[in-house]
């Protein structure tokens, strides 16, 4: 699946009927191997051109193929959806997700199936994908999401603003992020003082949020103390319908 908005997957399927299994087995037969290949459900690339490990399972996997499908399908409309500059941006979480789906086959995973966590996987960004919104207004109080986590912005006391995030590595989780603060808006910037002496700072960009971490001053190596080794919640987050 490429990340364009040119690339939409399609999916093909055979009718079955449960009646006259004898002439239906017969035609089964007959059909040549091309025939039968496209009765099976297909994914949203061209699987003689699969490369990597986790494409080759895919066209593999009828389940995976459709699931990867219906990512390329809403993927589609999103794109179409949002305005030029924050489908561009959503191009580059689209991106990100395409490269963590390989960590499945990595170590730390136990005896779990890399199939079945590759299938978890597709059917989550799906179900993020599904969730985008159109923001209502060009403020900065929402539910925000992009391919690491979840930003909640809310309206605080006394005319400050709270936020809530909680972002992990895709698919391994080696990094976890989590933070509550309270800021001000200032010309259009949220900036949020962290514990640690770091500051955020949130703003619209198109019709999404960016986030960008402020190092406590003078300090050049520096680790935010809410995140684990590496971690980070810089990035663009895209307006959400709440988590249930």
């Amino acid at each position: 699946m490429i990340p364009t908005p040119d690339t939409e997957g399609k999916q093909m399927r055979f009718p079955v009927t449960f009646g006259g299994t004898a002439l239906a087995l017969a035609l089964a037969f007959a059909l040549p191997s091309t025939a039968m290949a496209a009765a099976a459900a297909q994914p949203s690339f061209d699987c003689a051109k699969a490369a990597t490990q986790v494409e080759k399972t895919i066209c593999a996997s009828d389940a995976l193929a459709k699931a990867d499908t219906d990512i390329a399908r809403i993927y589609q409309e999103r794109l179409r959806a949002f305005d030029p500059a924050t489908a561009r941006l959503l191009v580059r979480d689209q991106t990100r997700f395409l490269a963590s789906r390989e960590h499945v086959f990595g170590p730390g995973f136990g005896d779990a199936k890399p199939a079945k966590l590759l299938l978890d996987l597709l059917k989550d960004r799906a179900k993020f994908l599904r969730g985008l919104r159109l923001p209502a207004g060009d403020g900065l109080v929402g539910h925000w999401a992009n391919v690491t986590g979840l930003l909640a912005i809310r309206p605080g006391a006394n005319g400050h603003i709270d936020i809530g995030m909680d972002t992990n590595e895709p698919v391994t989780a080696r990094w976890v992020c989590s933070l509550a603060g309270t800021g001000r808006v200032v010309d259009g910037v949220l900036e949020v003082q962290v514990e640690d002496g770091s500051a955020l700072r949130l703003k619209r960009e198109g019709q999404a949020v960016t986030v960008k971490a402020v190092p406590p001053t003078g300090k050049t190596d520096w680790m935010p103390d809410y995140c684990g080794m590496n971690g980070s919640v810089e990035g663009t987050y895209f307006p959400t319908a709440p988590s249930k």
